[in-house]
């Protein structure tokens, strides 16, 4: 047993015996050796704080039956293995008895006047009533409670106050349905869940009303989706149907965007072809190859004309035209050695002989040669313009730059090749004037430099007025 405890078995078997109620608590006398056998001089003590032990006199304790001592004995120890057992110690302990009046049980004598409550535990089965923590030791072992009716109570969480405890979790709120697209959109955030529950609410009656509702949605600068909220939607049904219609509305906005990009990739794309064809100028830059003479004499073979043409300045007040006409003149006047040469050349539409007899039809490679160095200075000098068949246009960085679909560059490419047809056409008429004008020119010497001499004696009226550039495309 433990350190301190001593009970005498006849004074605890006394109150099976004796019949004193289990839930009287009685002032005991002090203890006091009383006189008789040596098993009636013991004294029992227990641990105070698991209740109350009543020790009365013991005149009666040899009148209990030597086997109604004995079971007795038995539920004491049991009990009192119980209440020492590691979780009960774990256990709240057990409310004390009252400080109110006390009570005397009439039925059991005493010996003694003088009584007092004395903090020992009752030699008696208690359940934990005070305590919100059950075990399944907590099981009442009153003789009047029948062993079929004795009922272990349930295990729950014992760390959880009762007065928290909740039957169900608390249900969410439930989110305002918004009267308007806008209170869907803050801080470039869409709430999905409140633009389905919109949706469903409004109930399109067209497509077109909720085509317009998504193009709204698409102008907008949205960052960013939230599905915040679909996770509190407690009934299947709505959610199936709320989650439906804000996938279904989230791959419209996205398809209205993409539109809306291809569409102003296209506006782009039409508007630098138009301003293209509005305006273009000769610039060496444009030049995507050399331009290297190669032709017989009197023409100087290897001549460059990108770096001749390094100090010819045109005239950006002027047409296209017109600045062919000039580039023209200032090319024939050093295409040939001697310079007077060329002026025995004229360019000739039917390639036929004209009135003239003594000149002679400018050679058709270098009437070519000059054309085409004129149309790569404007910018179609690339082969994918000049002869699109001849080349993989898949493979071709500038094909792929003209375009964000294949029909957007093919159509890009086909108006370049259309523009370039009508700019040759041109060209060789500005050929055709300027070499007119060379031959009404002279060669001569002025300060010791030997140059061109503008006979202005020999030239008409019109070609006069304008230093003979204004008039070119006239005739």
């Amino acid at each position: 047993m433990p350190e301190g405890f001593n009970i005498s078995w006849d004074r605890v078997g006394r109150y099976r015996a004796g019949g004193r109620p289990a839930d009287v608590i009685v002032d005991e006398p002090e203890h006091q050796e009383a006189g008789g056998s040596s098993e009636q001089s013991a004294v029992a003590e227990l641990f105070s704080e698991e209740g109350e032990f009543l020790e009365d006199d013991l005149a009666e304790e040899e009148n209990m039956p030597f086997h109604d001592r004995v079971m007795y004995y038995a539920s004491f120890l049991e009990h009192f293995a119980r209440m020492h057992h590691p979780r009960a110690l774990r256990s709240k302990p057990v409310r004390r008895a009252s400080s109110g009046p006390i009570r005397r049980d009439d039925s059991t004598p005493s010996t003694s006047a003088s009584v007092r409550h004395r903090p020992y535990p009752r030699a008696r089965v208690l359940s934990r009533e005070g305590s919100h923590q059950p075990y399944e030791e907590d099981v009442v072992l009153e003789e009047e409670v029948a062993i079929g009716e004795q009922q272990e109570l349930p295990s729950e969480n014992v760390g959880e106050r009762r007065e928290f405890a909740m039957d169900s979790p608390p249900t969410h709120s439930p989110v305002a349905t918004p009267m308007r697209l806008s209170e869907c959109l803050e801080n470039n955030v869409l709430d999905m869940l409140r633009a389905a529950m919109f949706i469903d609410r409004n109930r399109f009656s067209t497509r077109t009303t909720y085509k317009e509702f998504v193009q709204v949605a698409a102008a907008s600068s949205i960052t960013r989706y939230s599905y915040d909220g679909f996770e509190g939607i407690a009934d299947f049904e709505t959610y199936r149907t709320l989650n439906t219609i804000a996938s279904q509305f989230f791959a419209d906005i996205i398809t209205a965007k993409m539109k809306l990009q291809d569409k102003k990739g296209t506006n782009i794309t039409q508007s630098s072809s138009a301003q293209g064809s509005r305006r273009r100028e000769f610039s060496v830059a444009n030049c995507v190859q050399q331009w290297l003479l190669l032709a017989e004499e009197p023409f100087r073979e290897g001549l460059d004309l990108r770096s001749t043409l390094q100090r010819w300045f045109p005239n950006p007040s002027q047409s296209v035209s017109v600045q062919a006409v000039s580039m023209f003149r200032f090319l024939l006047q050093k295409l040939t050695d001697p310079p007077p040469a060329i002026q025995s050349y004229a360019v000739r539409v039917s390639r036929k002989v004209g009135r003239d007899k003594n000149l002679k039809s400018l050679p058709e490679d270098v009437e070519t040669f000059l054309i085409e160095f004129a149309l790569d200075m404007l910018g179609y000098g690339r082969d994918e313009i000049k002869c699109p068949a001849g080349v993989q246009l898949d493979e071709s960085r500038y094909f792929m730059l003209l375009g964000k679909t294949f029909e957007e560059r093919h159509a890009a490419l086909m108006d370049l090749v259309d523009q370039r047809e009508e700019y040759k056409k041109q060209m060789n008429r500005a050929l055709q004037l300027a070499l007119r004008d060379i031959r009404v020119y002279t060669y001569g010497e002025v300060n010791g430099v030997r140059q061109w001499i503008k006979n202005k004696r020999q030239r008409r009226p019109e070609e006069q007025a304008d230093d003979g550039d204004a008039d070119a495309l006239a005739h």
